[in-house]
């Protein structure tokens, strides 16, 4: 566990920046080290770009990993604003019906859209029912 947590987009960079441009979907060793021991070390990612105007610019985008707490905490806000659910076995879940109108609220600054929210359903929901696990939750938040 290395503690980073790159987006879609970050990750998209990373493999344009470790890329063989004459081999597309083909990595040098070498090249790949050279990448992610940059990345390891600073904790951010750093490459060029160009803009409209053709000029290149250096950009640097940081790499991050919620800490366990903060995804524990996130689950007990959760689960408090929409009902407080536990199971038969005493274990506390999230109907994933009422997670999706919460976090897709256009309202909210945060809002999931809906490619987002159905990825993350389709990882945490329990098969055949509408529940979405704490422990499955919280690991699939620190992944």
């Amino acid at each position: 566990d290395l503690g980073l947590n790159p987006s879609e987009k970050q990750l998209a960079t990373i493999r344009t920046l470790v890329e063989d441009p004459e081999n597309p979907n083909f990595v040098t060793h070498s090249t790949l080290e050279k990448v992610v021991l940059d990345i390891i070390e600073k904790k951010e990612l750093e490459y060029e770009e160009v803009t409209a105007e053709g000029a290149p610019i250096r950009t640097k985008s940081l790499l991050y990993r919620q800490p366990e707490r903060q995804i524990q905490r996130a689950f007990d806000v959760l689960w408090d604003a929409l009902g407080r659910k536990v199971d038969s076995d005493h274990q506390r879940y999230l109907d994933s019906d009422a997670l999706r109108e919460y976090i897709t609220d256009p309202d909210s600054p945060e809002a999931f859209n809906e490619d987002e929210i159905k990825h993350f359903l389709a990882a945490a929901q329990d098969v055949g029912t509408t529940s979405i696990n704490e422990d499955l939750f919280i690991a699939l938040s620190l992944e």
